[in-house]
């Protein structure tokens, strides 16, 4: 399951993280497309068991959508060793999918291994 985040959060996932792909996750409660959008995000988390996926609702976390540029929600926000490696604005699992193999390739020393 993803994780939720806040800004002081997110620094603590990410540094626990190291060099696995992190896939961050910025919605709105209120959004119905967000609502739509968290089952397919939560299955890729069991497709991509390796990879840290984590959640923030952009409500009460301005700094991080200040920090991400944020325009619209839902967003991922795909990021390696702190730095964004991908966006993709709306939620779309095959896109993502697609997205999270690219950026991580099958010879990664984390490749298969869950992230706990």
């Amino acid at each position: 399951m993803s994780r939720a985040v806040s800004g002081r959060t997110l620094q603590e996932e990410l540094s626990r993280a190291g060099t696995r792909l992190v896939s961050l996750l910025f919605y709105v409660t209120r959004c119905a497309p967000c609502r739509k959008s968290a089952f397919p995000y939560e299955k890729l988390v069991q497709r991509h068991p390796s990879v840290v996926f984590l959640r923030a609702n952009v409500e009460g976390n301005s700094d991080l959508v200040k920090q991400y540029d944020i325009q619209l929600v839902p967003t991922v926000v795909l990021i390696r060793k702190r730095k964004v490696v991908a966006t993709l604005c709306g939620l779309c699992d095959y896109a993502l999918s697609e997205l999270i193999e690219r950026h991580m390739p099958e010879d990664s020393e984390f490749s298969g291994k869950k992230y706990e």
